[in-house]
């Protein structure tokens, strides 16, 4: 997907003829590096992920030269067998060559895409055919099955109401004429083995490539483990925290916010892929809405089948196998992001995450929503145009300053809006615009150098400075771990649009650290 870097550095986003923009140094299109003297904070990245594709489209045209990728995810769909076919109703007898030929039906076949067939039908044990030449992998149910000598014969009705017919040699030990009670392969879900091309969504350009051997990569439906949300969610934080543990970092708590549940939600709805979503806002508007009271970060993992044909078998995924194959994605196949989905994972000041796992035959969206809560909140609201802020700091930490940030009013977006034009598509997605800053009140005379009335001046390390509009806040505490502050914001409330505060603490070695992503206008 993309990525963001926070506002104290942008770099560009680069691409090449023969695929489109992809997030290999993130953050906005600006001329070089820019960071301000008056912040050395981290790199905030948040960031989903983009997995290097074969995109299997038979176009007229030549062949692009597209960058050397792993097949290990691809499987091929469309079978070098070409299938009989006779419309619904017609009769289509099995062929027989012997006096007595076994039918079986209310059959599940299975295969491997490389030749192997595996069919199980009620009360039987599984029989093994061969195809050659190999047909597609996948699994098909409400197979008909008649064996007659070496001659398996599958029947079958395809989406389009034929009835689809394949010839296969019969393997060994087929083991049908007893009857095995205790094998019922029907009572329990079969493996599912993926039919389609799995690969996340790029709009690549139309291309024609050459056909390529791809070896056995079924995507087995899991039948043992359960699939409701808090099994996954337990699972993904799992595999969260022993990366992190891994890193030598502490684990993170399960947070019961549901924002990436309801960006999950949203993306599989529309059938889109962005950190924006349809109501035309950005995760940490929608993590303020939903309660958040911290700072949010989030990856965004998407993958999808696709069939070229039209007589695919049904894909299904396993949602634990989709879960890991994210997360080692981001993790370890990220240099094209610039390592910002690992950054995101391996944040050490990372306290929750709350994730988002939404899926159909066709669609698998994962997103993990990483959040800091570095402060014990007893208020944080507006009454009328001013902010409170009563909380305890958690230890090491002290309060510096807020930055406030605009965006756009929230809008209804379409899914071509979030898939095809700017800002949505853009592969990330930033603070939004830079429009002032909140700092503490000064003593021993000192001021802030004021650009313009209400404005002070922020110079940034290549020489070019910003006119901010400011507001301060006094501490209210002599303990430096407490806040206790009403400020004055009405001079961004004033304005059209969604402002958004991010409150930065700093660390015992001086570090800057965001505690806070919320939108102001949902703390009403």
């Amino acid at each position: 997907m993309g990525c963001w870097f926070g506002k104290h550095k942008w770099q560009i986003t680069h691409a090449n003829e023969t695929y489109p923009y992809w997030c290999v140094k993130c953050g906005k299109r600006s001329k070089g590096v820019k960071r301000y003297r008056r912040k050395t904070k981290r790199q905030i990245t948040i960031i989903s992920v983009i997995i290097s594709v074969v995109f299997l489209l038979a176009l007229a045209g030549g062949v692009v030269q597209l960058p050397q990728i792993s097949l290990a995810n691809f499987i091929e769909t469309k079978p070098s067998q070409t299938p009989s076919e006779t419309s619904q109703g017609q009769t289509n007898q099995p062929i027989t060559s012997g006096n007595s030929p076994v039918a079986l039906s209310n059959c599940i076949m299975a295969s491997n895409g490389a030749g192997g067939i595996r069919i199980n039908c009620e009360n039987h044990d599984s029989v093994q055919c061969t195809s050659d030449p190999p047909i597609g992998s996948g699994i098909q149910n409400d197979v008909t099955l008649t064996i007659d000598k070496n001659s398996c014969v599958v029947q079958y009705l395809n989406p389009q109401g034929s009835n689809t017919i394949y010839h296969f040699q019969l393997g060994t030990s087929p083991s049908i004429i007893s009857p095995n009670p205790s094998n019922n392969l029907i009572s329990s879900s079969p493996p599912s083995i993926l039919p389609k091309v799995t690969f996340p969504k790029i709009a690549l350009p139309k291309i024609t490539i050459p056909a390529i051997a791809i070896p056995e990569s079924p995507n087995v439906q899991s039948t043992s483990q359960p699939t409701d949300l808090p099994s996954l969610y337990a699972y993904a934080l799992k595999i969260v925290n022993d990366d992190r543990k891994a890193n030598g970092l502490n684990p993170v708590a399960l947070s019961n916010l549901p924002s990436a549940q309801n960006h999950a939600d949203d993306q599989l709805n529309l059938k889109y892929f962005s950190h924006w979503n349809s109501d035309g806002v950005k995760p940490y508007v929608v993590y303020t809405k939903l309660g958040g009271r911290g700072s949010v970060a989030e990856n965004n993992y998407y993958t999808y089948s696709y069939c070229p044909t039209s007589n695919c078998i049904e894909n299904t995924f396993d949602p634990y196998a989709e879960i890991k194959k994210g997360e080692d994605s981001m993790l370890n196949d990220d240099a094209a992001s610039n390592w910002g989905h690992k950054k995101n994972i391996l944040d050490p000041t990372h306290t929750e995450v709350n994730f988002g796992i939404a899926y159909d035959d066709e669609r698998f969206y994962f997103v993990e929503n990483f959040e800091d809560n570095l402060v014990n909140w007893q208020t944080i609201k507006l009454q009328g145009t001013n902010l409170v802020l009563a909380g305890t700091i958690k230890p090491g930490y002290s309060m510096s300053d807020i930055d406030v940030y605009s965006d756009p009013a929230p809008k209804s977006l379409t899914e071509n809006d979030l898939n095809n034009s700017p800002p949505y598509n853009a592969g990330y997605y930033d603070q939004g615009t830079d429009v002032g800053m909140i700092v503490p009140v000064l003593t021993d005379n000192s001021y802030y150098p004021n650009c313009a009335s209400g404005k002070i001046t922020v110079s940034s390390l290549d020489g070019s400075t910003e006119c901010l509009s400011y507001s301060v806040f006094h501490y209210n505490s002599a303990n430096p771990s407490v806040i206790n502050t009403t400020i004055d914001v009405s001079k961004w409330l004033g304005t059209d649009g969604l402002h958004t505060i991010y409150l930065n603490l700093k660390d015992s070695s001086g570090n800057l650290v965001q505690a806070t992503s919320l939108t102001l206008e949902y703390l009403k």
